[in-house]
């Protein structure tokens, strides 16, 4: 089991006690975490690619984290692949003082992003994407009741990410 504290602007600490902060070279992370499962361009993957990590101009300047039962995972004390859209984005908005215009009509929102601290969140389908697929396989006659658990699982966020200061200034 594999343990990682996102820390917002700063970077991340893996098994309670590897320190990878932002601004650091590749040649450091390797040194910490050692060689990754994967690299390609300006990315090294990590966990079977659960941990990916991008450089800029040599530098780490993101960090981002797949939903994985492998994976023990905290931001600001909880796991946000693991707790619902809406309260992570009404948590997170409380944590990091920003205003809450998001969790009261998440159903339909891929992308999550709170600027001001580089946090973001994504998700390949929305609840709003997966009711629609269930009212059209109803009505269709193919209806099958695995379709709820899609509807459920589509409710969590699939991806955290972390940056650099305005890392996501243009999302």
């Amino acid at each position: 089991m594999v343990k990682i504290k996102m820390m917002p602007l700063c970077g991340i600490e893996v098994n309670d006690g590897s320190i990878i902060e932002f601004g650091q070279s590749r040649k450091d992370i390797i040194n910490i975490l050692g060689k990754g499962d994967a690299e390609i361009e300006d990315r090294i993957y990590y966990y079977e690619n659960c941990l990916q990590l991008e450089f800029v101009d040599g530098r780490l300047a993101f960090a981002e984290v797949s939903k994985d039962e492998k994976l023990v995972l905290s931001l600001y004390g909880i796991n946000p692949l693991q707790v619902q859209d809406a309260e992570v984005i009404s948590f997170l908005c409380k944590k990091c003082g920003v205003e809450d215009r998001d969790s009261q009509n998440c159903d339909n929102l891929y992308d999550f992003c709170i600027q001001s601290q580089s946090i973001a969140f994504h998700r390949g389908i929305t609840p709003k994407d997966t009711a629609e697929s269930i009212a059209e396989a109803k009505a269709e006659g193919c209806y099958n009741t695995e379709m709820e658990n899609d509807y459920l699982q589509s409710k969590y966020f699939e991806t955290v990410a972390i940056g650099i200061a305005d890392y996501f200034k243009n999302e």
